[in-house]
């Protein structure tokens, strides 16, 4: 949270129109004003930055700059996302036409559960999991039981 301002906001806007009307230096007006030289060469760049932003409407402020910046990480990560998720679906998809056009290749079950158990699928090729057909995992090693 930024500390609250010395001086009161009229104060800062009059000190900025003398020194943009004055034809001395800001360093002068800021000696005469009892003010930092460097704190009303901020003042006066705020205000002409401020000024810059209502003449253009299209001109972004800070804080959407940072919104846009923080949105378009976001979705840079889920296009990342999404290209992962299409490339698992058509290898799944691979996977499901070729062992269901071999039918003998080895089952994945958990040692344990039989065929004729409540939830089993019954196809053979495939590992079961409560109904639901799980293809074995890429590059992982077969063995035989």
């Amino acid at each position: 949270m930024a500390r609250p301002s010395r001086y009161p906001e009229e104060f800062r806007r009059e000190a900025v129109q003398l020194a943009l009307a004055c034809d001395t230096s800001w360093a002068s007006v800021a000696r005469r004003l009892g003010v930092n030289e460097t704190t009303l060469r901020n003042w006066v760049h705020a205000h002409l930055a401020e000024e810059a932003r209502a003449a253009d409407p299209l001109t972004v402020s800070p804080s959407e700059f940072e919104e846009l910046r923080r949105l378009r990480a976001e979705n840079a990560e889920l296009k990342v996302e999404k290209e992962i998720l299409r490339e698992a679906a058509a290898y799944f998809a691979r996977e499901t036409i070729r062992s269901a056009g071999s039918g003998s290749s080895p089952s994945t079950e958990a040692p344990g559960a039989s065929s004729g158990s409540a939830g089993s699928s019954g196809s053979h090729g495939q590992g079961s999991t409560r109904g639901r057909t799980v293809p074995f995992p890429k590059g992982a090693r077969r063995t035989k039981r």
